[in-house]
């Protein structure tokens, strides 16, 4: 099972864990004893996130791809897709480990009901359809059972099982897991021994042809979010009239409900740039850290310069996104708040909720990147490529 021993992330909201009476913490305990009773191995889990040691782990576990045998194994509730934290931890866990082909590691737990799992059609919100596609164990019943009953033990000890099953069949995901689906080592020339992998060149051209329509996608984004601002202070002065007229809170009414129609178009199309940008992340993130890897391997000297103009242009898109991401975090608040105003409000507002949810979920991905950009050079005790500096 590789030279480190098997550790397990234990993502859930804190929120959730109170109000059912810390039975949420109380279930990874009693996992992880009954893992090591199955196998005679010690599982360490990290279940504070609060804690320094779960960010210690954490950051070198996904830095190093998963070296070992990492469980990761959110505690799904409705709560916890609204958790910027939790849904960040889940796509940068998943999208690591589609990257390695070692999906099996990432283990949901539905604990209280969502709809939107068992829906027929696909979410529009990425993480719920990654979830939804997964096998995930079904903990909704057993949840109001006592703790120490026949069935709950029962449950913990099938949990635990399938836990073992899968550290004995994983042994330590890296780039020579070509088995399973993940990319071999590339050779010194920089080409794949297999035959069907894309080479060094053909990753970084995929990343150059993506680069400008996640950059594309962002600006469109601001188009659409400022024409909805537009909006708003056309109503908001609808609505200043309406109060100097004596119209009173029908006339509120009326000017919010023209307000919600004239939204739906805008916010159908911010939903729609959600998901596009979100589909876009996941068909490049592969190829960047598949990219990072095979640089810390020797490069021919024309693949070290485009890898390092490569990895220059992702830092910068990082740098310059990340006051987006702060903006549209700011905006899904107000949004939260006008939802409140009227149900009207409600449809559109939580379309453009679920699009900027998008761009703040890939905020996670492209910072990850930096990261394991910077760190990457540090091993080869080079510096790493400057941010490009991207015009306004």
């Amino acid at each position: 099972m590789g030279t480190e021993r098997a550790a397990g992330f234990w993502s859930y909201t804190h929120d959730d864990n109170v109000l059912d009476r810390n039975r949420v913490q109380r279930l990874a305990e009693r996992v992880r004893d009954e893992y090591s009773l199955l196998t005679g191995d010690e599982l360490e889990l990290f279940v504070d996130r609060d804690a320094l040691a779960w960010g210690e782990e954490w950051r070198a576990r996904i830095e190093k791809a998963l070296e070992g045998t990492a469980f990761f194994v959110p505690i799904i509730t409705p709560r916890y897709f609204r958790s910027q934290e939790c849904r960040n931890e889940l796509l940068s866990f998943a999208r690591q480990a589609t990257s390695l082909g070692v999906e099996e590691l990432l283990l949901p737990i539905h604990y209280v009901n969502v709809p939107a799992l068992s829906a027929h059609e696909s979410a529009a919100d990425e993480a719920i359809r990654l979830v939804a596609a997964m096998q995930w164990t079904d903990w909704r019943k057993l949840r109001l059972v006592d703790e120490d009953s026949a069935e709950y033990i029962a449950g913990i000890n099938s949990l635990a099982t399938r836990l073992a099953e899968i550290a004995d069949s994983v042994s330590g995901p890296t780039l020579e897991r070509s088995a399973a689906g993940t990319p071999e080592a590339p050779s010194a020339g920089g080409e794949l021994d297999a035959p069907d992998e894309p080479g060094v060149l053909e990753l970084l051209a995929a990343g150059e042809e993506a680069m400008p329509r996640l950059n594309s996608t962002i600006q469109e984004f601001g188009g659409v979010l400022n024409n909805l601002g537009h909006v708003a202070g056309e109503y908001t002065e609808k609505l200043t009239a309406s109060d100097a007229r004596g119209a009173g809170f029908a006339g509120r009414l009326t000017v919010t409900k023209r307000l919600a129609n004239a939204m739906d178009a805008p916010a159908d199309r911010v939903m729609a740039l959600g998901q596009a940008y979100s589909e876009d992340l996941v068909s490049v993130d592969g190829a960047i850290k598949t990219m990072i890897r095979a640089a810390e391997e020797d490069l021919s000297d024309d693949e070290a310069r485009e890898a390092r103009s490569l990895f220059s242009d992702v830092r910068g898109m990082a740098h310059a996104s990340r006051d987006n991401a702060k903006q549209f975090s700011d905006l899904t608040k107000t949004l939260d708040e006008a939802a409140g105003m009227s149900r009207d409000l409600k449809k559109p507002v939580n379309q453009m909720k679920t699009g900027l949810r998008g761009v703040l979920d890939g905020q996670e991905v492209i910072d990850e990147w930096d990261r394991q950009i910077v760190a990457m050079y540090a091993r080869r005790g080079e510096e790493p490529p400057p941010p490009t500096v991207f015009d306004e």
